[in-house]
């Protein structure tokens, strides 16, 4: 196939390029009339150029002057015709025989030309022919626009190049003196020429343009064009050309058309002197059935030798080869295939990927050297090298693989025959059979009695399960898949190592037994052991009597419990014992999760120092001590006690957590809410919708509370609302004090009697401060139990019995003696026993409540129905309306 593409790529010729001009029609030269005037051997001068005629015929009626045998003579080129004729305007008809010679050598001939005088064109038809002798370059076509000197031709319709190298027809063709380059246009057609060395009668084809450079000689085609050639097609879109060396390069594109297929590469080079072509790839072919594919190659028509590199394939509907490189002598018919990684071939019958491959037709004798793959319809292998008679059947492996009918085996020699189906795997011998992997140093397989003898130390091995199992000395029953190893044995599936003594094992089903001293093994660690063991490889493996579960953490105990491999549990019935070094738990019929190292079960009790918990349900998570429990839980440590229905709690952080409704016993206090999280060991304490009652009455609530009950702080948000008491000094009554607002800080000391009690509190915005007949508003206020003080710094508003209202900048208020005192920006209104209102202002003052009398200083002004008052100190009487004012007084009567 390579041979024949050789012959069509050398036949790709020149191509050459066409330029299409508009060509004016010139007039048609009236004959002469039998009035004219006859004048021989006459000379003629016009602007642009001279004209010499054997004949000058002047027809008098028509007043024209037409010429015979004529020459007309320009600056660097002789016209000439048999007839003439020169109209008005100067410009020149010539038809018949006419020849224009230039002083650059070129040359036109034509049967009817023109020159036009203001254009100072020449405008040639019917049959043109323009050639240069010593540029061997001659040019048809029917129509030619060109100068006076031929230094620009351009030709147009019915066009023909030839040159010595080449010959072919366009359309248009444009040739510039001063460049040497022509340019050839629009349907190009080959007629058949010599290429070098190369001998092109039966070549044909068509271009869309080219350019050839008279300079350098060379050819250059671009567009798409087709070469036809000895029953081939060449289609691509660039062809270069060199006439003095007779090399030629073809590139972009390339497709090689023929009878039974074609060929695509990249660029093809001819080089004369090597008689050699090269093909730069890819190389992509079709012969009939056959593909063709490869990077590059090189035909040598001297020896006969094809030489193919670089990515080889060759495929029919049957077989495919492929390698790195390649030779084939075709006149010995010799092949041989090599590659830096491997030759691959493959038929009907096999599939072989080798480094080197020979065969011998003759003997049947295959040969696979440095490192092979040998895949067929008997066998399959993989190897350093291989040899196999086709006609004996029998065969050697060297440090190779072999695979047949449910047998798949690999080892330093293997020595096999088909016919008897008897293998022998000696040195690190590894057989597969039904997905089971045996390993040993001598495996015999006897295939006919479906019998394996295992020697030695063993691993036995099936990916499918992800089980191994590790012995001395076994019998493989191939068939029923009986699997019998006596003495000690190990067996690993999925991260799980199992250890024991006398194993039975199935294959086919997955069952097998351990007789005695059964210990499982996890991943992590965790070791469960029993008396002995059963197990599906699938599915569990079942501990029977005295189950011990160790983690780094625990130990569990329990008579017996189920392995469930896909859920990673183990089921457990009955008592179930946790000890750790921290504590202990009880429980029953629980399910212990593997991955987790957690243990949901029932009725859960924890001992951990002085900590303890309980509930009807716990998810216990051993290695960090954590409970998640369900109803009826309590958890409890020396300072606090947890009760409610969910709780998550940690034995060694203290941590605490619920999301249900809870009640938590602290000190002298009951606390309830909604949520909560804490620690129990800190008293840290984080809820919401929180109530704290202590046994003294005390009463708290806020949205949100973030309580510190070791430092004696709690912090609320959200609706606070807070209860305490102060005791009258003279009654010895409890008089409440009620403290409302949007946030508050409350501080608690424990009092007289050991219990907690609220000893002052910071309430910020919205602030309400409640006790006896006086309330006070306040967006920031402290009040005081232990000092008994009511302290508003911002935004205050002090209401007494409903009757009196006063506002200043600070208000302290004195909870015993229920003195207020008011600094800065005082203002005050009353209303007495009679209805009477009184306003005033001032900038201090002192609100006496027991009495009921108002003390204002320094700027005092006050206003009633009747009056203003201005003085610098007033003292009035609250229930009375009386005022007495001193200092600087000035009263205004209203009235």
């Amino acid at each position: 196939m390579l041979k024949k593409i050789s012959y069509y790529i050398g036949a790709i010729l020149l191509v050459v390029f066409v330029y299409f001009n508009y060509i004016k029609e010139p007039e048609q030269i009236e004959k002469k009339g039998e009035e004219s005037l006859v004048t021989s051997n006459v000379s003629y001068d016009v602007e642009n150029y001279h004209v010499e005629a054997e004949k000058q015929i002047d027809d008098t009626v028509n007043n024209k002057r037409t010429f015979e045998k004529a020459v007309a003579m320009f600056d660097g080129m002789k016209l000439s015709g048999d007839n003439a004729l020169v109209d008005s305007a100067n410009n020149l008809f010539l038809e018949n025989n006419i020849l224009g010679v230039s002083q650059n050598g070129w040359k036109i001939e034509a049967e009817k030309a023109n020159y036009d005088q203001k254009a100072e064109k020449i405008y040639a038809s019917n049959q043109v022919k323009a050639y240069n002798e010593e540029e061997g370059i001659t040019l048809y076509g029917d129509s030619l626009v060109t100068d006076t000197k031929l230094e620009d031709l351009n030709l147009k319709d019915d066009i023909r190049v030839v040159t010595d190298k080449m010959q072919l027809s366009a359309n248009f063709v444009h040739y510039n003196d001063a460049t040497k380059i022509l340019d050839v246009k629009e349907n190009i057609r080959i007629r058949g020429r010599k290429l070098g060395a190369l001998q092109t009668d039966e070549l044909s084809g068509h271009f869309k343009e080219a350019r050839y450079d008279g300079i350098k000689k060379t050819i250059h085609a671009q567009g798409d064009f087709v070469i036809y050639y000895k029953g081939a097609n060449l289609r691509a879109k660039d062809f270069k050309y060199d006439e003095i060396t007779g090399n030629f390069t073809i590139s972009k594109d390339i497709v090689i058309e023929f009878e039974n297929g074609n060929l695509t590469v990249e660029k093809i080079n001819y080089v004369a002197d090597e008689n050699k072509m090269y093909f730069t790839g890819p190389l992509r072919g079709k012969n009939g059935n056959f593909n063709l594919a490869a990077d590059n190659g090189v035909y040598d028509s001297l020896t006969g030798m094809l030489k193919v590199d670089g990515n080889i394939k060759i495929d029919n509907k049957t077989s495919k080869l492929s390698a790195d490189r390649g030779t084939y002598d075709t006149k010995t018919g010799d092949l041989y295939m090599t590659s830096k990684k491997s030759v691959s071939y493959e038929d009907l019958d096999r599939k072989i990927l080798t480094k080197d491959l020979a065969y011998n037709s003759k003997t049947k004798e295959l040969k696979l050297l440095n490192s092979y793959d040998y895949r067929g319809d008997t066998y399959e292998s993989i190897g350093k090298e291989l040899y196999y008679n086709d006609e004996t059947k029998i065969g050697k492996i060297t440090d190779g693989s072999f695979k047949g009918d449910q047998l798949d085996g690999r080892a330093q020699k293997v020595d096999f025959n088909l016919e008897k189906k008897s293998y022998i795997f000696t040195g690190d011998a590894e057989v597969t059979h039904r997905g089971s992997i045996l390993k040993s140093q001598r495996i015999d397989v006897d295939d006919l009695n479906k019998r394996a003898y295992i020697y030695g130390k063993y691993t036995i091995y099936n990916p499918e399960d992800k089980i191994t199992f590790y012995g001395e000395n076994a019998e493989y029953k191939m068939d029923a898949g009986d699997l019998i190893s006596r003495g000690r044995v190990t067996v690993i599936q999925d991260k799980k190592n199992m250890t024991g003594e006398n194993l039975t094992y199935n294959s086919n089903t997955g069952l097998g037994k351990i007789e005695k001293n059964i210990v499982i093994v996890d991943e992590d660690g965790s070791k469960m052991v029993g008396d002995r063991g059963e197990f599906d490889t699938n599915n569990y493996a079942e501990i029977i009597g005295n189950l011990k579960i160790t983690t780094n953490d625990a130990t569990l105990y329990a008579d017996r419990g189920k392995y469930i491999f896909a859920e990673q549990r183990v089921d457990i019935p009955g008592d179930i014992k946790i000890i750790s070094k921290d504590g202990n738990a009880t429980m029953n019929d629980g399910i212990y999760f593997v991955s987790e190292k957690m243990v949901k079960a029932k009725n859960f009790n924890g001992i951990s120092g002085d900590k303890k918990a309980s509930g009807d349900e716990v998810n216990y998570f051993i290695p960090r001590q954590v409970v998640q429990l369900n109803k009826n839980v309590v958890i409890q440590n020396p300072g606090m006690k947890f009760t409610g229905s969910q709780v998550e709690y940690s034995f060694i952080t203290n941590d605490i957590y619920t999301s249900e409704k809870y009640k938590i016993y602290y000190e002298n206090y009951t606390i309830d809410g909604r949520t909560m999280k804490g620690n129990m060991e800190s008293e840290i304490l984080d809820g919401t919708k929180v109530n704290l009652r202590s046994s003294t009455g005390e009463e708290l609530y806020g949205d949100f509370m973030f309580g510190d009950l070791k430092n004696r702080q709690i912090d609320l948000d959200g609706n606070v609302r807070a209860t305490a008491f102060n005791v009258d000094k003279k009654t010895q009554k409890k008089e409440p004090v009620k403290i409302r607002g949007d946030t508050a800080k409350i501080f608690l000391y424990e009092d007289a009697n050991g219990e907690l009690s609220i000893s002052r509190s910071e309430i910020k915005k919205n602030g309400v401060y409640e006790y006896q007949d006086m309330t006070l508003y306040s967006d920031y206020m402290e009040v005081d139990l232990i000092k008994k003080l009511a302290l508003g710094r911002r935004g205050n508003h002090l209401n007494i019995g409903g009757t009196t209202d006063v506002k200043s900048e600070i208000t302290d208020i004195d909870m015993n003696t229920e003195i207020a005192v008011l600094i800065n920006d005082v203002e005050f209104k009353n209303v007495d026993k009679d209805g009477k209102v009184m306003t005033a202002s001032s900038d201090k003052g002192e609100i006496f409540n027991k009495t009921k009398v108002a003390v204002l200083r320094e700027n005092v002004a006050a206003d009633t129905i009747e009056n203003h008052i201005e003085a610098d100190y007033a003292k009035y009487f609250m229930e009375t309306g009386i005022l007495n004012a001193e200092g600087n007084v000035r009263i205004d009567y209203k009235k």
